[in-house]
């Protein structure tokens, strides 16, 4: 047997070679998850690599698109805004937008936003420029903030527009994320002048919705990557549970404070500002061991607030998805004074209405036939009550709306409407606060018959895009940002 005497003889050579193989094999999987050496070479090479063949973007099918419509492609642009009855609006509003959204005024990419006035005329709109975006976000990029792309990840073709609010002389605050085709999904914030083109970009993991204040400052949600399982090691006073979400990288929510020229004031540790409370228990009812809390939003009590207890006018009101709660945030010294849960689920959107009162998008609950249905809640703390404002015995069938992800709450500058904004079915609800009588509809539908992305239906029928925010813009309240 000649074969297998020469196979024994070469048995240690072979096992060797195994050997070696096996190692590599577990030293480059030790790479990948603890980004030893030489991870960094390694990142930096593809991240040079993904720049040296980057070319105009050639934009794929776009992430917030859902489905057609029954609507001509022509008759798009009349329907958003002829649906919305009653007369004058309260104050302008900025519709969020986004790739392929108002082709009509930005031909090339779509908008980025488009302003209305109160008589539902477009006075201005911000075209999308996903090259300059591109190269915006790569000077942005900082080394204290990696991603972990999917190996065909483009920022140009995948980022998406996750919230805007408008700076006082146009310009654009503007958060957004990376399609999902990365971790962690957060892109960044920018500031975006009325042309479309970037004043500054911070690729820092920001999301959701920011709130600009009067003075040029935001407050913007971000995120902290644990580089381990989430444990008393990393949280101080927080015993209990250990969130171990497979990759040991947890996402812990932070706020970002930047001021009007993207420079960073101070970042706020959501998560250790909780552990290090008296309501570090609220995290044991977390549906997220990858991500505790999932801010989704910051709000700022008002300065009619009275007769409430941990809770005064200037403090900050976080929105907790993962955890059914929202929070009261000193904001002098950036502690966790109160933490209020109720009648509400994956809630969005969390504000101070007025005096005792909060608004919120409350994402889950079901009616008396056991259907789904999102609502507009009112917590009233001081009578320990809730409201559904929206919506009602009086609310149309077709309007009584649901969405999992997402939902938005824009109250108008008199505090006597709101536009709620029901992501996924595409509508916008405007509603009379007092009694929840709907005042109007704003539905996100688009001719895409330019764009050769989307399947020949493109040219009978327009495309409904998910809704991300129509606000009310309260120019009150800008001062020189």
């Amino acid at each position: 047997m000649p074969l297998l005497k020469d196979i024994f003889n070469r048995l240690p050579l072979i096992l060797l070679a195994a050997a070696l193989l096996l190692s590599a094999f577990a030293y480059g999987a030790a790479v990948g998850r603890y980004e030893v050496f030489p991870f960094g070479f390694i990142r930096d090479g593809l991240k040079t690599g993904r720049l040296l063949l980057q070319e105009a973007p050639e934009l794929a099918d776009d992430g917030s698109f859902t489905k057609f419509s029954n609507l001509m492609p022509d008759a798009a642009a009349a329907s958003r805004l002829a649906a919305a009855a009653g007369g004058r609006l309260e104050a302008p509003i900025l519709w969020t937008g986004g790739k392929f959204q108002f082709l009509e005024l930005c031909p090339e990419y779509g908008c980025i936003a488009v302003e209305f006035s109160e008589t539902g005329e477009v006075t201005r709109f911000w075209p999308l420029r996903p090259d300059e975006l591109e190269r915006a976000s790569n000077a942005g990029a900082a080394d204290d903030y990696p991603y972990e792309f999917a190996p065909t990840h483009s920022f140009a073709r995948d980022v998406e527009v996750d919230s805007v609010e408008r700076y006082a002389n146009g310009d654009l605050l503007v958060v957004f994320n990376n399609g999902y085709t990365s971790f962690p999904w957060g892109a960044g914030v920018a500031r975006i002048d009325p042309e479309g083109h970037p004043v500054w970009f911070r690729r820092d993991y920001s999301h959701h919705w920011g709130r600009l204040l009067p003075d040029g400052t935001a407050l913007v949600p971000g995120t902290r990557i644990s580089s381990k399982a989430i444990s008393q090691a990393d949280l101080g006073t927080w015993r209990t549970r250990r969130f171990d979400c497979g990759t040991g990288k947890a996402m812990l929510d932070t706020i970002n404070i930047i001021d009007g020229s993207g420079n960073l004031i101070r970042s706020i540790d959501v998560v250790d500002a909780v552990a290090n409370s008296p309501f570090d228990a609220i995290l044991e009812m977390s549906s997220g061991a990858c991500n505790p809390l999932h801010m989704n939003y910051i709000d700022i009590v008002g300065d009619d607030v009275a007769g409430l207890a941990n809770i005064a006018p200037g403090d900050l009101i976080l929105s907790w998805r993962n955890v059914n709660a929202f929070a009261v945030m000193d904001s002098n010294d950036y502690r966790i004074k109160r933490v209020i849960t109720g009648p509400f689920i994956g809630q969005h959107s969390v504000q101070h209405w007025k005096g005792s009162k909060f608004l919120m998008f409350d994402n889950f609950h079901w009616d008396d036939d056991g259907k789904p249905i999102s609502r507009l809640l009112e917590i009233d703390l001081t009578a320990g009550r809730h409201r559904a404002i929206f919506p009602n015995a009086d609310t149309p069938e077709n309007l009584r709306l649901f969405t999992r992800p997402g939902g938005n709450v824009s109250i108008s500058p008199d505090r006597e409407s709101a536009i709620i904004s029901f992501e996924t079915p595409g509508v916008s609800v405007r509603v009379r606060l007092s009694d929840g009588r709907v005042l109007g509809t704003f539905n996100n539908v688009h001719d895409v018959s330019s764009a050769e992305q989307f399947p020949e239906q493109r040219h009978t029928q327009s495309g409904i895009f998910i809704t991300l925010g129509v606000d009310y813009i309260n120019l009150d309240a800008y001062e020189a940002n």
